[in-house]
């Protein structure tokens, strides 16, 4: 899956303006809908704001293999309801996607937005500077493959078998067998 014609003929003419959407969904059902353009952004029934909370992100990691990828989202942190969010919300795998919307010379949004990284809050920081006034709230967002990497619940050795399906062998040598497996791969 790719750009469709009409965002890349749009991109062929170069004279259009780049901007980021990001939308996170707390668990109480609420969304925090930001955008790093300098006005809000309307896609269907959702508007990003552009208050200026939303400043940055890490470029999100590209990789042939299968593995968890994080990025750094970094927010203005002297707006208090931000800081206040993490604090009283339940922000562990809180769902986050940036995307790209491309918008023409009138600032109309060319076709839709594209994802660009989709991932879960994982932890926060917050760090203050006094002697020139700001604060930032910086995420750590990482990609939905975090899970497969976690080791909870069964574990595959032998005893743990045992437990379950007593005489079966199947796991016997399973601590040997710690080749790292290339998906896709010959």
């Amino acid at each position: 899956m790719g750009l469709s014609s009409i965002l890349l003929a749009a991109l062929a003419k170069r004279n259009i303006t780049v901007a980021h959407i990001l939308e996170v969904n707390w668990h109480d059902s609420t969304t925090d809908l930001y955008t790093d353009a300098a006005m809000d952004i309307t896609v269907g029934a959702k508007t990003y704001k552009a208050s200026g909370d939303f400043l940055d992100f890490s470029p999100p990691p590209q990789s042939i293999n299968l593995d968890s990828s994080e990025i750094a989202v970094t927010l203005a942190g002297a707006d208090q309801l931000n800081l206040y969010d993490m604090l009283t919300q339940h922000y562990v795998n809180v769902p986050v996607t940036i995307s790209r919307v491309v918008l023409d010379k009138d600032y109309s949004i060319v076709d839709a937005p594209f994802i660009l990284f989709f991932g879960y809050i994982d932890s926060y920081t917050f760090t203050e500077s006094p002697e020139d006034g700001t604060s930032e709230l910086e995420w750590s967002v990482s990609s939905h493959w975090v899970d497969f990497e976690r080791k909870a619940g069964r574990r595959t050795n032998s005893a743990d078998q045992q437990l379950f399906f007593s005489g079966d062998l199947g796991f016997e040598f399973a601590p040997q067998a710690r080749e790292n497996i290339k998906w896709g791969h010959n």
